[in-house]
């Protein structure tokens, strides 16, 4: 962080970037993950790297997680609404 930044990191940024590296090294990367990182490495606003990165959500080898997430949260409004 200091390398990138110029100055010694914050707290903040150091636990960050802690829980980054430990999600990362638990759960690899996917595609919509890579996607994002990319579209965020070329420049554009977060913004734009989270739509790639959803994007990339619908393809049939993503590994259906975000299928499973979204069936799950359904179930579960569906639930507090009766």
């Amino acid at each position: 962080l200091r390398m990138l930044q110029g100055r010694a990191p914050a707290a903040r940024e150091i636990t960050a970037l802690d829980a980054y590296l430990v999600t990362a090294s638990d759960h690899g990367m996917n595609a919509s993950t890579f996607t994002a990182r990319v579209v965020a490495s070329t420049g554009l606003s977060l913004y734009d790297a989270v739509i790639a990165g959803l994007a990339a959500l619908k393809g049939p080898k993503h590994g259906g997680a975000g299928v499973l997430a979204s069936q799950l949260v359904k179930t579960l409004v569906d639930r507090d609404v009766e």
